[in-house]
C-alpha cells in the first residue's frame, strides 16, 4: 500500500508517525514524507527518524506553494491509499483548517488521516452512524483495522432533537434498527470490542461531548460523495465537528474501491488470524 504523510511543521513530530508506521507494519507499504508550508528541515529528519525506527522506510520531498495544491499534485502522481496531515490545528493557517480538508477531499483519491496532538495508538474508536450506504462503508473499513489494533469501537446514532430531553428509542422493526444492528454485525462478526447507542440533540455537540466524556481516542467520520459534482465533501455536521475535535481524525471516502487500504489490512489480518488463532 502507498501512504503520504503532508506535514506543514506545526506539529509534535510523533503525532505524524505512530499511527502510520503501525499501519504501514500490517502489510508491504510505501511511505512518502511531504513537507509543506513552514516544514523545516530538522522536522521532516525527526519523522524520518522516527519512521526508520518503528522499521518503516520512507522517502520524502519539500516543495513550496499553497499546501493544498502541493498536496494534490504529489497525489496525483502516485494512488496513495492514505494520505494523513500532519500539523497543530491550532497554528495559525494550519494545514487541517476544515475548508483545506474539505479541498483535498475533491482533489485528492484518498482516504484522510488527520492527526491531532499527543498522538497515541487508538485504544477507542468513536464511529458516528446513520442509515446510508456511507456509513455502512466506513464501518466495514474500520472493522480489521480496529481489531489489528485490539481497540473498542464505539458505535453511535444520533437522532435529532433536545439533549435534555427523553431518551430516544428506535423502532426494532424499522429500516434504521436493522441497518444500526447490520453494521454492529460487521464488528461483532470481526471479533471487534463495541458498543453501540442512541442518542439525541444535534450532532456536532453530541459527538464531541461524547468524546470528551469517554476519552475516544480517534474519531471516524465519511466523506459523501456529492450529488451530481464531482468530488467529495463533508457534511455540515461533519465540518462542524471537525472544527472542535483536537485528537486524530480519519476521513473515510465511502465509495473508495475495495482493493484499497482496507482491502490490504483485512488479508493481514486475516493471515495473521489464520496463524496464530
Amino acid at each position: 500500500m502507498r501512504i503520504l504523510i503532508a506535514t506543514d511543521g506545526t506539529g509534535k513530530v510523533a503525532d505524524a508517525t505512530q499511527l502510520v508506521s503501525f499501519i504501514a507494519n500490517l502489510a508491504p507499504s510505501q511511505v512518502h514524507l511531504l513537507g509543506v508550508g513552514g516544514a523545516s528541515a530538522e522536522h521532516l529528519n525527526g519523522c524520518l527518524q522516527l519512521l526508520a525506527k518503528a522499521d518503516v522506510l520512507a522517502t520524502v520531498t519539500q516543495r513550496d506553494g499553497n499546501p493544498v495544491d502541493v498536496i494534490s499534485d504529489q497525489a496525483a502522481q502516485a494512488p496513495y491509499e492514505l494520505v494523513v496531515l500532519a500539523a497543530d490545528r491550532r497554528a495559525p493557517n494550519a494545514l487541517l483548517q476544515p475548508a483545506r480538508v474539505s479541498q483535498l477531499l475533491r482533489s485528492v483519491n484518498s482516504h484522510l488521516l488527520l492527526t491531532g496532538t499527543d498522538q497515541v495508538l487508538p485504544r477507542r474508536i468513536l464511529l458516528p452512524l446513520g442509515s446510508s450506504y456511507q456509513s455502512r462503508r466506513a464501518v466495514r473499513y474500520m472493522a480489521p483495522l480496529a481489531r489489528a489494533l485490539n481497540a473498542q469501537v464505539d458505535l453511535i446514532h444520533v437522532m435529532s432533537g433536545e439533549v435534555s430531553g427523553p431518551t430516544p428509542r428506535v423502532n426494532p422493526s424499522s429500516a434504521l434498527a436493522r441497518s444500526l444492528e447490520w453494521q454492529r454485525r460487521i464488528l461483532a462478526d470481526q471479533g471487534v470490542q463495541h458498543t453501540l447507542s442512541v442518542r439525541r440533540g444535534p450532532e456536532p455537540e453530541v459527538l464531541n461531548m461524547t468524546r470528551m466524556q469517554e476519552g475516544h481516542d480517534l474519531v471516524v467520520l465519511s466523506a459523501h460523495p456529492r450529488q451530481g459534482l464531482l468530488g467529495f465533501f463533508l457534511g455540515d455536521s461533519s465540518r462542524q465537528l471537525l472544527e472542535h475535535l483536537p485528537g486524530p481524525t480519519l476521513i473515510v471516502r465511502s465509495t473508495e474501491a475495495e482493493s484499497g487500504l482496507w482491502q490490504t489490512v483485512r488479508t493481514a489480518v486475516g493471515r495473521w488470524v489464520a496463524n496464530w488463532g
